[in-house]
């Protein structure tokens, strides 16, 4: 086929015109460094330029001036547009600048001068929400809430010391039920001193050595001190749990008016080397109803005895509601292996907080809300890209080498199936048993 009987008709938007010629721009896009006394300079190439051309176009006839502002209209309209060429085809465009010549030499003919340059799909940039940071600020806004309330109604100098050392005794068994999560709040305090370039702090909260009965103790200490208890108790609570999220009002509380040295904060507890783990907030989150075991339950209820069952209440909700701020923070630190774990967290999560709510002040309840919220929407998004977990009862015995190969074509997946199903020996996959299988 010869050159002339591979032209096109050109058009623009559907409107024809004749070309007369085509001057295109190609090549690649470079930087060319050249360096004092030295001869050879360094060219990097950047990648393809952007075609363009510019098209020296006419139209003709009695009516081309007709013609001429059709083809006008439609190099002025907005956006890219298709453009027949002659020579390369169909090709999407974004005109430039076009210039309109009209002539009482050349009746009957309009010429255009058009500049037009590639145009490329639009690329907007993507819109995604940090769910994460979004989770952090709510937990700092429902701390902040529960530390205004507590420390607004919570005082224990009008108990006699003797019902005040229950108080402290039962606060303790209660914080040990909470204590499988002792690893993963040392974590947060771990990765919150590395994120904040304190590395040396961390490494001397690992050397303290101090254990989770250690801190437990130094927290019930305070007790003993009914000017600064409140806050104290607070702060000694998020000083237990670790750093997660706010990095400002970690310091002790000091009454309002109270002139002594306020009481240094506990040490955190020493970092494990262990990445946290679903399981462990799961368990925390779990044992938190066992909390309730520890109230204390006098024969005859006094006055005092009264007002210690509200303090005692008080402290509960204080030890669910900072426990389920501090899960949902670490919860951020979290690898899911599959979107059934997440959920089972989620649920776990929800059914705490309804919890804490159904005894928390109007703010606190309001503040747990948001909580609620953002953790959700944080959890939906690390599970989104989860793989999901089926259930299949296979009708043979087969190795699990072999199972695997059946089941993802990779035999090599043998020791996840292995540890997901507890299986106890690879070589036997019992028939007619259930197996989880991650899709």
């Amino acid at each position: 086929m010869s050159w002339r009987e591979q032209l096109r008709p050109a058009s623009f938007r559907g409107v024809p015109f004749l070309v007369d010629d085509s001057q295109q721009q190609l090549g690649r896009r470079t930087a060319v460094t050249e360096y004092p006394g030295r001869d050879e300079p360094s060219v990097e190439d950047l990648g393809r330029r952007a075609w363009s051309d510019s098209l020296s176009a006419f139209v003709i006839g009695d009516d081309h001036l007709d013609q001429a502002q059709r083809l006008a209209d439609a190099l002025n309209a907005f956006g890219p547009g298709e453009l027949v060429h002659p020579y390369l085809g169909t090709r999407l465009v974004q005109v430039g600048e076009v210039s309109l010549r009209h002539s009482n030499r050349e009746g009957g003919l309009s010429t255009f001068t058009i500049e037009v340059k590639e145009a490329g799909p639009v690329q907007s940039p993507g819109l995604a929400i940090n769910t994460d940071s979004a989770l952090q600020q709510s937990c700092d806004a429902a701390e902040d809430s529960m530390l205004d309330d507590f420390v607004s109604i919570f005082a224990i100098d009008s108990l006699p010391q003797r019902l005040v050392d229950e108080l402290a005794a039962a606060f303790e068994q209660c914080l040990e039920i909470i204590a499988p999560g002792q690893d993963l709040w040392a974590r947060g305090q771990n990765l919150w001193a590395q994120a904040q370039g304190a590395l040396g702090q961390a490494g001397e909260w690992v050397a303290t050595g101090q254990t989770w009965k250690d801190q437990v103790e130094s927290i019930g200490a305070g007790f003993s001190d009914p000017l600064s208890f409140g806050g104290g108790l607070f702060y000694g609570l998020r000083d237990l749990f670790g750093v997660f999220g706010k990095t400002g009002n970690s310091g002790p509380y000091q009454a309002p008016g109270d002139s002594t040295p306020a009481p240094a904060p506990a040490s955190p507890p020493p970092a494990s080397t262990n990445d946290p783990s679903p399981e462990q907030l799961l368990e925390v989150l779990r044992a938190l109803p066992a909390t309730a075991e520890t109230r204390i339950t006098p024969v005859n209820l006094t006055d005092t005895r009264v007002e210690q069952g509200r303090l005692q209440g008080d402290l509960l909700d204080l030890v669910q509601g900072a426990t389920v701020i501090a899960g949902a923070q670490a919860s951020s630190l979290i690898e899911y292996r599959d979107r059934q774990q997440a959920d089972q967290v989620r649920e776990a999560f929800l059914e705490a907080i309804e919890r804490c709510q159904d005894t928390a002040s109007d703010s606190v309840y309001a503040s747990l809300q948001q909580v609620r919220v953002d953790l959700i929407a944080d959890l939906g998004a690390r599970g989104a890209g989860l793989p999901s977990v089926t259930r299949l009862v296979p009708q043979r015995t087969l190795p699990a080498l072999v199972q695997a190969y059946h089941l993802y074509g990779d035999s090599r997946r043998e020791s996840e199936l292995v540890a997901r199903n507890q299986i106890e020996h690879p070589g036997f996959v019992p028939a007619l048993e259930t197996l989880e299988v991650v899709r």
